[in-house]
């Protein structure tokens, strides 16, 4: 704050007055949209959550929630890689496809802590020696600092890099791989 408040004090004492501008934003009703900020859209790339149009009918003003630029198409690594080296970015595609075809702007989230009902971090990691912590009420989480799981979240990286990251569809990439949602307060 000093120095937000020091370049304020110091742009008053170098602006002249008569070059200072008032602006008095307008009061609207619906949202602003800003780039990169404010609402954004939830989808759940996830089995039998995906929405990819199917809430449109219900949209009081029939439209693909115009108020909504952006669209979070949200899922998890164990989703996508449910067996080692074996993908399935189907949902995340169905999701994807339909949302750009609307015109929204996407922003990719992966998670490796258990989303609901639905694991974050693949079981076979856990087969392959990875330990399992758990927190107070049940979910679990990997060792973030193993090895194995080092090595193998790498691979799914790598994967993911090469499919979308040049895709334009894509405004942001959210990877959330340690702790939840990515904050490291899962006891790691």
């Amino acid at each position: 704050w000093l120095i937000v408040g020091g370049c304020l004090l110091a742009s008053r004492v170098y602006l002249p007055a008569a070059e200072w501008v008032t602006v008095r934003p307008r009061e609207i009703d619906t949202p602003l949209h800003n780039p990169m900020k404010g609402w954004v859209l939830i989808d759940h790339a996830v089995p039998g959550e995906i929405d990819a149009g199917q809430s449109l009918p219900r949209v009081a003003d029939g439209s693909a929630y115009e108020w909504f630029q952006d669209v979070a198409v949200l899922s998890t690594w164990a989703l996508v890689e449910p067996q080692p080296d074996r993908f399935d970015w189907a949902l995340m595609d169905r999701a994807m496809a339909f949302w750009a075809a609307q015109g929204k702007r996407l922003h990719l989230r992966f998670s490796t802590d258990q989303f609901g009902r639905f694991p974050g971090c693949p079981e076979w990691l856990y087969a392959q020696g990875v330990p399992r912590q758990f927190q107070p009420d049940g979910r679990s989480f990997p060792d973030y600092s193993h090895p194995v799981y080092r090595k193998r979240l790498r691979n799914f990286l790598r994967v993911f890099a090469v499919r979308f990251c040049s895709d334009p569809r894509i405004e942001t990439i959210d990877l959330r791989a340690y702790g939840d949602w990515g904050e490291w307060h899962s006891g790691y």
